[in-house]
């Protein structure tokens, strides 16, 4: 009798272990996710401010083909 408690005292703490990692994994994964995020953030905002310069002095190009091609890509959902 004691050795199946022991038993499903053991198959009890091997089960709140792996919940363990599995919370440790997840709060990995979405610091990882938001760190990504932030610095998708921070390199568009450093782009936005580089085209309105561009757009404020006059020097902002437009490729006129590769816009009309996304806009047909997007019109025809390709």
């Amino acid at each position: 009798m004691i050795t199946g408690i022991n038993a499903n005292l053991a198959a009890t703490n091997s089960l709140q272990g792996n919940k363990d990692l599995q919370r440790a994994y997840t709060q990995n994964a979405e610091t990882s996710e938001n760190n990504a995020l932030a610095n998708v953030a921070s390199v568009n905002a450093d782009r936005v401010s580089q085209i309105k310069e561009q757009i404020a002095n006059g020097s902002y190009k437009l490729d006129m083909d590769k816009t009309s091609r996304k806009m047909a890509q997007d019109l025809l959902n390709i």
